[in-house]
This record gives structure tokens, C-alpha cells and sequence, in this order.
């Protein structure tokens, strides 16, 4: 298995230590969660798209930087941006 910050950087070559990309806080907040949970990206597949640990990512994710509900629903397996949509009103985050 590759670790995870070598995953993400060769998935998404813009980010990097210098390299930066409109995508980096993200890439950040989901690289570090991902280590505190002790995840690698088969688990984090493995997961099912309404797991409680990617619904509290999303959310934060969502509240801390501008990235798209797609973004969102690509990178951490959720399904479609709708699932995220519907998740973050649950959750009160966004209106209707």
C-alpha cells in the first residue's frame, strides 16, 4: 500500500508541499483525518458513503473551505454530490 500522502499527491499533482491548487485545504483536513483514523484509501472505500466519520469530514470540510459538494462526494467516496447535499441539511449545515 502506498501511503496516503503519496495517494494523494499522484492523484492530484497540483497538490504538494510547494505546489499548492485550489483543492489543498481539502486535500489537507482529508489526508490528516484519514491518518487519525488510521485509514488508507481502500478503507476509506470500504466505508459506506453515509459512514458517520465521512459525514463529520464533509461537514467540515464544507464549513472550512470553499470546495464543491462533487469535491466532496468524489474524495471521500460518499456517491453523489446530492447524498452530500441531503447530508450537510440533516446535519443542519446547509438551508433548504
Amino acid at each position: 500500500m502506498r501511503p496516503i500522502a503519496g495517494w494523494l499527491a499522484a492523484r492530484h499533482p497540483l497538490w504538494g508541499g510547494t505546489a499548492g491548487g485550489a483543492d489543498e485545504p481539502g486535500l489537507g483536513l482529508l489526508r490528516a483525518e484519514m491518518q487519525r483514523l488510521g485509514w488508507n484509501r481502500a478503507a476509506l472505500r470500504r466505508a459506506s458513503k453515509g459512514d458517520e466519520r465521512k459525514g463529520r469530514l464533509a461537514v467540515r470540510i464544507r464549513q472550512e473551505t470553499t470546495l464543491s459538494l462533487k469535491w466532496i462526494a468524489e474524495h471521500l467516496a460518499m456517491g453523489s454530490w446530492t447524498h452530500v447535499s441531503n447530508l450537510l441539511v440533516w446535519n443542519g449545515i446547509a438551508k433548504v
